[in-house]
């Protein structure tokens, strides 16, 4: 199955990729106020077609949710973004990515991640282990630790808790970057701490959660103190903490308020 995830997310990366460069889409405003562009969805359309010629799990993207008396006696099913960073799309920054999990009884169990501008292809399956594949070389991860602790932060972050949460724990360094490529730079051993403080969804996650955990790492849902869960009757996730391999998330000093 990895083989064929890796093909279509490739697939779906050059669409938006041709999309990108040439400036060929649509930017609309989703009811939630969210942008959505003409790229996410042509993209979308390629997955699902793709996935539908490959097998028979059902998928659930951000652009085709399905509600939960359809999927809740689902046993396994794909979680899909068909461009995560849509708003770094739109603006013309090249770190968003096609993200693409296979879920089985709440579980991540296979994650892609392709960030097709930085030609980088994430991907991790349970028990086997977390890759990078760039310019024709496939590196285990994680590929590098840090000296002090690093957060990784978004361009448009203005939460005070993840100020507050940086100043309780001493974090020696912020680094800036899209919204979708955190989690494979927590894989990668770039950055030690991804706060998920904002909204998020699980197709925003659930590709990224089981790279960071085939890489030692842990991601603690701030509600229950657990690992998150998927295939939830709201796919909105609460907040998490996910950490690299040298950190426990339950050991973190955490602002009031971090859990509500």
């Amino acid at each position: 199955m990895m083989d064929a995830l890796v093909a279509i997310a490739r697939g779906a990366g050059a669409i938006l990729t041709e999309r990108f460069h040439s400036g060929s889409f649509e930017v609309h405003i989703k009811p939630d106020r969210s942008p959505v562009t003409t790229a996410d969805l042509a993209s979308d359309e390629f997955i699902r077609n793709a996935l539908a010629k490959a097998c028979s799990i059902p998928p659930v993207t951000e652009e085709t949710p399905v509600d939960y008396e359809t999927r809740r006696g689902w046993a396994e099913l794909f979680l899909i973004d068909p461009l995560d960073g849509t708003k770094d799309f739109i603006a013309h920054n090249p770190d968003f990515a096609v993200n693409i999990a296979y879920v089985k009884g709440g579980r991540p169990v296979i994650g892609v991640v392709f960030a097709p501008l930085l030609d980088e292809m994430f991907y991790a399956e349970r028990g086997r282990g977390a890759f990078l594949e760039k310019g024709g070389i496939r590196y285990s991860l994680p590929r590098t630790r840090n000296k002090g602790c690093v957060i990784g932060r978004t361009r448009n972050e203005r939460n005070p808790l993840i100020r507050q949460l940086v100043e309780l724990n001493g974090i020696s360094e912020n680094r800036v970057m899209g919204s979708a490529i955190r989690y494979p730079r927590l894989a990668e051993g770039v950055i030690d701490i991804h706060p998920g403080l904002g909204e998020s969804w699980e197709w925003d996650t659930a590709a990224g959660q089981i790279m960071v955990t085939e890489t030692g790492g842990r991601v603690m849902d701030l509600g229950t103190g657990t690992e998150p869960v998927y295939n939830k009757p709201h796919l909105r996730n609460s907040r998490f903490i996910a950490t690299g391999q040298d950190l426990d998330p339950a050991r973190l000093k955490l602002p009031e308020g971090i859990r509500n």
